[in-house]
């Protein structure tokens, strides 16, 4: 396997909407969003490395004149100088951006020119003025030059959302919308060194997820604990600070966000936890405050595997799989840590950290869902997955099964999952039995299909496939490629 630290990797859907040829007689407009560090200007410039890229930069904090300035300075950069333009309005830069791409054309007749406009919610200084004065211009100037692609890309995805995509001044217009989700374990692998054992490739995904930059920020000599340790457990290392700095670009003009993240840290909570523990009324305001953490990364919605959207049975709880360990082990420590009190991993007590890898393996096997299907050869099937619970009624014991595949082939995928170094067969069958009889029972017209899956291979490994109809390891469903 090629070591790609330093290599794009992935994408491939994403890159194919953004370089497939437009059939469309005019410009085409493109919006590309997702949460920091997940890769968004990185995808625009690889898709577009030998093309002619115009890139401008919106500044976070950055005032419209310090904006227009930088816009300028671009410009001038790709077209030459603006001679006789002068840029004191956006209204202004539009048209000197129309100026330059008529001249640039001229001179290469059908050649395709990007026009990317990145961190466009801080060029916006978070305000509608400017979309609605790109909306102008596109309408009657910017969409008549059919060889141009506009990209508009921006990490704050509320705005984006809301702002951009649900405007009424662009609704209708975008051609490409693009949502960057974190990179799967299988792709993460590439940014981890070729040799690192299976096992603590499954672990670094698991403290810190599919995002890019994160794994780039790892020193490839270091071990993940030494990794934590020098980077988490250090006033001066980059992960010490990072809830902070993704938190005061988003939110930090609004307390209640803080307060809403901190009530999911102990585990998953309805909209009605929430509000008791934000202390704020379950209605509207609260529910678009929970929207907004939710599209900028920070929170994820769960939704019970066989209900629908409009269910009630709705839960939120951290996305990020470094902020469950961030809030775990990190923000508690933070004093500590800031004083040079703290070290990794002696400060950590083992029990726990036992218990969250448990959480945090049923987290890493949820994400890749897909994964599963393929490996079990039932990805061309239509299916649901996620948790399924059922509450318990009278003397009728309740249930709670974290992963649950509902196929469209009447069969019920119950799937097991363990971060441990000892199975316990005895207990697991009976957990196993009962979960099998009240599925029997709620869903009385299917099959059921049981998967064991263990983050490491783990003593009682041969007992426990004696009562699953299939075990695996995560090595061999995330890790090994697909044939």
């Amino acid at each position: 396997m090629a070591y790609m630290k330093n290599t794009f990797i992935g994408r491939s859907k994403e890159l194919t909407a953004l370089t497939e040829s437009s059939w469309r007689n005019k410009a085409t407009l493109a919006v590309v969003y997702g949460r920091r560090r997940i890769g968004k200007t990185s995808l625009v410039e690889h898709a577009f490395g030998e093309k002619c890229l115009w890139k401008f930069e919106g500044l976070e904090g950055g005032n419209t004149k310090t904006q227009l300035a930088l816009f300028a300075q671009e410009l001038e950069k790709y077209s030459g100088k603006l001679s006789g333009l002068e840029i004191k309005s956006w209204g202004d830069a539009l048209n000197a951006l129309e100026l330059a791409i008529v001249k640039w054309s001229k001179k290469n007749k059908n050649a395709q020119i990007i026009i990317f406009l990145d961190e466009f919610q801080w060029m916006c200084e978070m305000k509608t003025k400017l979309v609605s004065l790109f909306k102008y211009h596109w309408d009657n100037f910017l969409s008549r030059h059919k060889n141009a692609l506009f990209v508009l890309c921006g990490s704050v995805s509320s705005f984006i959302v809301k702002k951009v995509l649900q405007s009424r001044a662009l609704y209708g217009r975008v051609d490409v919308e693009l949502h960057l989700a974190p990179l799967t374990l299988r792709e993460s692998r590439l940014l981890m060194p070729p040799l690192m054992p299976a096992s603590q490739c499954i672990e670094t995904y698991m403290t810190f997820g599919g995002i890019p930059q994160y794994l780039i920020e790892l020193n490839p000599k270091f071990s993940l604990a030494q990794n934590i340790n020098e980077y988490g457990f250090k006033s001066s290392g980059y992960f010490f600070k990072e809830f902070d700095r993704l938190f005061i670009s988003h939110f930090a003009a609004n307390p209640i966000y803080e307060k809403i993240i901190r009530s999911v840290v102990a585990g998953a909570k309805s909209p009605t936890q929430i509000s008791t523990y934000c202390e704020i009324g379950a209605g509207g305001t609260l529910s678009e405050k929970i929207n907004d953490l939710v599209l900028a990364g920070f929170l994820t919605k769960r939704l019970p595997v066989d209900k629908g959207a409009a269910t009630r049975l709705i839960q939120y709880e951290l996305a990020d799989e470094y902020l469950h360990f961030y809030f775990s082990f990190i923000a508690p420590l933070s004093a500590d840590i800031a004083s040079g009190h703290a070290t990794y991993p002696q400060v950590i007590d083992p029990r726990r950290f036992q218990q969250w890898q448990g959480y945090a393996f049923e987290r890493l096997c949820a994400k890749n869902a897909v994964a599963i299907a393929e490996h079990l050869r039932f990805d061309g099937i239509r299916y649901r997955s996620g948790a399924w619970f059922k509450r318990s009624q009278d003397s009728r014991r309740g249930a709670q099964i974290d992963l649950l595949f509902v196929r469209a082939d009447k069969v019920l995928t119950l799937c097991e999952m363990k971060y441990v170094d000892k199975l316990s067969v005895a207990p697991l069958q009976t957990s196993l039995d009962s979960k099998r009889n009240i599925l029997t029972e709620a869903f009385p017209r299917h099959a059921i299909e049981t998967v064991l899956l263990l983050g490491k291979k783990s003593h009682g490994w041969e007992g426990a496939k004696k009562i699953f109809d299939h075990c695996f390891t995560a090595e061999e469903v995330f890790l090994k490629s697909s044939s």
